[in-house]
């Protein structure tokens, strides 16, 4: 039976938000995805579903999580299906009584139990490589600039910016095991790809487009679409960080 939740705690606020953000990322690859869109003037239309769809389904796993756990709900919530028995088996207690175990539980139910639970790392560490290669090509090209292509050439070079990219996580890992310290101060990048950085692109593009005297509104502008909105981003997404990083320090 459902252990019951509050409805709400705002004490938490700080370490959901930039998760919350950092799962609703996916603007760096809109020119991929729009490049495949016959109809660009329904751009806005799609994307502007895409965030409710995610939003909807993000929120009804969350409510769901939180009504069915509880208190009891973990960090990473497919911790809450190692004991998962599948209405089968039968549970065991040491000979203090001090330990339960669910015994003779059926194979499905172990599998499931199991596949629940490797599914995370299991992902993440798929999708590692691809973003340390990502990060360590970008590193590369901020370094060396134009003659990045030439670069990219000699092996050497290109795996030690990949390494720089890849180990210092590895590292970090070591060090700092709890998720809820990670995913709190990995997040805070989340809230700059999602706020600040688009904005500061805005701007400066737009300030460019003005200098060299040509029009820098489209035929895709919509509500927001001004520099003025994107400053009010750029400060909101800046207070965002400094707010959350502070918070994150003191209730260490």
């Amino acid at each position: 039976m459902p252990n019951g939740a509050p409805l709400a705690n705002f004490s938490g606020f700080h370490k959901m938000m930039p998760i919350m953000v950092y799962a609703a990322i996916f603007h760096f690859s809109i020119p991929s995805l729009a490049k495949e869109v016959s109809r660009k003037s329904q751009l806005g239309n799609i994307f502007a579903m895409t965030f409710v769809l995610c939003g909807l389904l993000y929120t009804c796993i969350g409510a769901i999580g939180a009504w069915y756990f509880g208190g009891d709900v973990q960090q990473s919530v497919n911790l809450n299906w190692a004991d998962y028995h599948g209405g089968t088996g039968v549970i065991f207690s040491d000979a203090d009584g001090q330990k339960l175990t669910w015994i003779h539980v059926a194979w499905w139910a172990r599998m499931l139990s199991f596949f629940i639970l490797i599914f995370p790392a299991i992902n993440v560490v798929s999708t590692f490589p691809l973003y340390a290669f990502s990060l360590g090509n970008d590193l590369m090209g901020i370094y060396y600039g134009d003659d990045v292509c030439l670069i990219e050439k000699n092996r050497c070079i290109t795996s030690v910016f990949r390494a720089i990219a890849a180990i210092p996580p590895l590292i970090g890992g070591l060090f700092v095991r709890d998720l809820g310290t990670i995913t709190g101060y990995t997040g805070l990048s989340g809230l700059a790809i999602a706020f600040c950085f688009p904005a500061l692109l805005y701007i400066r593009s737009a300030q460019k487009l003005k200098h060299m005297g040509i029009p820098y509104k489209t035929h895709y502008e919509r509500l927001g679409s001004s520099i003025f909105a994107a400053e009010l981003v750029l400060v909101f997404g800046l207070v965002s960080i400094i707010g959350v990083f502070v918070t994150l320090v003191l209730k260490r």
